[in-house]
């Protein structure tokens, strides 16, 4: 039986995040934007859809497990409020939010670094889109490997929790402004280091970009998972894509918006159903807060065949971005939302990334400067 001590992050795993390859010597695996021929597109080899996610066995494992028993605040250890509080001032939001890495092995403080630089880039990257009250408490959790049975490999499940309200604590605080859960953290992800040291996602090695921007076409490493991928992933999952309704708990809000389809469910957000022009197919593997393949219809309408919160990972050789579609369901949660516009419906490899929304207060500034750019073409200087 899985105690509630042992449940003190509610796993809801790297759903289109999981996998593992090497790394060597033990260290962390990186790679700069120079290094890597940014001025190319993304790249990636598709997906087999035919294939189950190499996640799937230890995954469905642990949600199982976790339908076995609730969690309850008490269980969730406060810590002191030391952290300090940053705001994302260059973003198009300006979001408050603290992060911290906790019990991590022995790194070096490069190592750690790291690890921060790419989470606070997808921090600073949501904030171009999601808006948030309150002070988010993001963090980078270090277990044991064994603290979950699977199978010693590596592993990033979210982490967080669901409020009496049936929204996650990191929900809960961004659209009220009121903490769930007092200091402990509210959104981000657990690190479950390879049996062998290395930090690993289901065997294959982590990549640690040592310059993040998703504005820029970036490719990673072949043979590599992109951590700043991943946390983007987990960190959504921590605001929005949480279900327990399939472990035969409490509905999440989530889960509210779910119907089922024969045995299998849909999810049913006005925003989300507008977009694609029908509902959305939940995943039938794994655990069914990801999106499965969405075929076009017949009259019209597009088609859902991979993204950010797909439910198998396109790993290789690319970096995930949020699309419409994640925020059309983060929109049907009641968060407020903007820039949608810029985005695919998906994150496209091939494509280059999105330009950086300009924030409100930069526009006028902007207008005038691209009037400027256009009158000094016209006159030939």
């Amino acid at each position: 039986m899985i105690t509630k001590a042992a449940l003190l992050l509610l796993l809801l795993g790297s759903a289109a995040a999981a996998g593992d390859n090497e790394s060597p010597s033990g260290a962390l695996a990186t790679t700069s934007n120079a290094d890597s021929a940014s001025s190319t597109p993304h790249s990636s080899s598709a997906w087999d859809l035919t294939q189950a996610p190499p996640r799937a066995g230890p995954y469905t494992e642990i949600h199982a497990l976790l339908g076995s028993t609730d969690l309850e605040k008490s269980d969730f250890v406060e810590t002191a409020d030391t952290k300090s509080v940053k705001a994302t001032a260059a973003s198009f939001f300006t979001n408050q939010y603290t992060f911290e890495i906790r019990d991590a092995p022995n790194l070096t403080a490069s190592e750690l670094d790291l690890i921060e630089i790419n989470a606070i880039a997808v921090i600073e990257y949501i904030s171009d889109y999601i808006s948030w009250r309150g002070t988010l408490d993001f963090v980078v959790q270090f277990r044991p490997y064994d603290y979950y049975d699977v199978g010693g490999a590596g592993l990033l499940p979210s982490f967080g929790g669901i409020a009496e309200s049936g929204f996650t604590w990191a929900a809960e605080e961004a659209l009220t402004g009121a903490d769930a859960n007092g200091s402990a953290p509210d959104i981000g992800c657990n690190i479950l280091p390879n049996e062998d040291g290395r930090l690993t996602n289901y065997g294959v090695p982590l990549h640690f970009d040592t310059s993040p921007n998703f504005y820029e076409a970036y490719t990673p490493p072949s043979g590599t998972h992109d951590f700043a991928s991943i946390f983007l992933h987990e960190v959504l999952h921590s605001l929005a894509f949480w279900s327990r309704a399939q472990h035969g708990l409490a509905n999440t809000a989530f889960d509210e918006l779910t119907i089922p389809d024969g045995d299998r469910y849909q999810f049913t957000g006005g925003n989300t159903t507008t977009l694609l022009q029908q509902n959305l197919n939940l995943a039938y593997e794994g655990s069914r807060d990801h999106y499965a393949p969405t075929p076009a219809l017949t009259n019209g309408g597009p088609a859902v065949d991979r993204g950010a919160m797909f439910m198998f990972g396109n790993y290789e050789k690319n970096r995930w971005h949020l699309g419409k579609l994640e925020l059309a369901v983060l929109k049907d949660l009641g968060f407020t939302v903007a820039n949608e516009g810029v985005l695919y419906l998906v994150e496209q490899p091939e494509a280059e990334p999105s330009e950086q929304p300009v924030k409100p207060s930069e526009r006028p500034q902007r207008a005038f400067s691209n009037l400027l750019d256009t009158v000094r073409r016209g006159r030939g200087s």
